[in-house]
């Protein structure tokens, strides 16, 4: 199985901790943790598989690191406190998961990753199923993924 490399920016310490912890108990990952706008901007040369993005960070907000990994094809899902209506036109789309967030939902955006990228299926987690439960909608939002 692929160990993939995982982006989390997040500004509240303890819900990076949890997030970190859960995709632990998921998938096989290498996770990155930044607190801020920029210290996020010097790191998004690097390989990325997937992000999950709080939208209010420390020194701003995360659309413009959504826009360019959109722009290089990788996979995110915000993960915010904030309403998914105050997301910028060109970002509606993008998959959101409301706080307080459950393992269930954060399964279903690391899967919805796996199967999109032809990865193989991680076996701890149940079928895709639950991505209709969370309304994410990657397919919509990435539709050149795995290709």
């Amino acid at each position: 199985m692929k160990m993939l490399r995982i982006l989390i920016v997040e500004d509240e310490t303890l819900i990076a901790l949890v997030l970190e912890g859960m995709i632990a108990d998921i998938v096989p990952a290498t996770v990155v943790i930044e607190a801020s706008v920029a210290s996020t901007m010097k790191i998004l040369n690097e390989t990325i598989d997937f992000a999950f993005l709080d939208i209010d960070v420390t020194n701003g907000k995360t659309f413009e690191i959504a826009k360019i990994l959109d722009r290089k094809h990788v996979p995110f899902v915000f993960v915010s406190g904030s309403r998914q209506a105050d997301l910028p036109f060109e970002l509606h789309s993008a998959p959101f998961i409301a706080k307080p967030f459950v393992p269930a939902q954060i399964e279903s955006a690391l899967q919805a990753v796996a199967n999109y990228s032809r990865l193989h299926p991680f076996s701890k987690l149940e079928k895709l199923e639950k991505l209709e439960k969370t309304n994410l909608k990657f397919s919509e939002h990435w539709p050149h993924a795995g290709n």
